[in-house]
């Protein structure tokens, strides 16, 4: 789902499971192609999502040319039909994982869930390969003691926020660092 290599946009995958499973050589790249063009996104959509060392490893593949954004959704509908309701909608980042943007242009991670949001693992950028980072939740995020996240930007928006492990904005190319935690209580 790339750009044109001398025009346009990367594309849009849009990923909508309930049980997503991950195999050690999946790739995704909806990157641009052309210098002008903008990254394109990867999606993923389920009730819950839970992001393990492989499901992380391929974030940090696919964040170097594409934006990543994960919906975790209580009531879900698929397209072939059939819904999950009443689900958690939760997104769990578990306290092993490592999450390195290594490469490339600027992409953004976003994270948005309509229950919790719990961050354990640790995720790394620098200004040489900037990553921009946005926790959304309709109900809480937690971002635990084990949690180190370094980003260009940093959104984090939720009723309730717990804080206990490490944040850090740099900013980049002139930019003023920007870091909004907004809560609630």
């Amino acid at each position: 789902a790339m750009g044109g290599v001398d025009h346009g946009n990367g594309g849009l995958i849009n990923t909508i499971s309930s049980n997503l499973l991950i195999n050690s050589n999946a790739y995704i790249n909806a990157g641009n192609q052309s210098a002008s063009g903008e990254a394109g996104t990867w999606v993923v959509t389920g009730p819950s999502l839970t992001l393990d060392k492989k499901f992380a490893s391929l974030v940090s593949v696919t964040l170097k040319t594409t934006n990543v954004a994960f919906n975790a959704l209580k009531n879900f509908c698929y397209n072939y039909g059939g819904c999950s309701l009443q689900m958690s909608g939760s997104i769990n980042v578990l306290p092993n994982v490592s999450i390195e943007k290594t490469a490339g242009a600027v992409t953004l991670l976003t994270m948005d869930s309509e229950g919790p949001l719990r961050i354990s693992g640790q995720w790394q950028s620098a200004p040489s390969t900037p990553l921009d980072v946005i926790l959304k939740s309709q109900d809480s995020i937690l971002i635990t003691s084990d949690a180190k996240i370094a980003a260009r930007q940093m959104k984090i928006s939720a009723p309730t926020i717990s804080e206990e492990g490490n944040l850090f904005a740099y900013g980049g190319n002139g930019d003023m660092p920007f870091m909004a935690l907004l809560g609630a209580r």
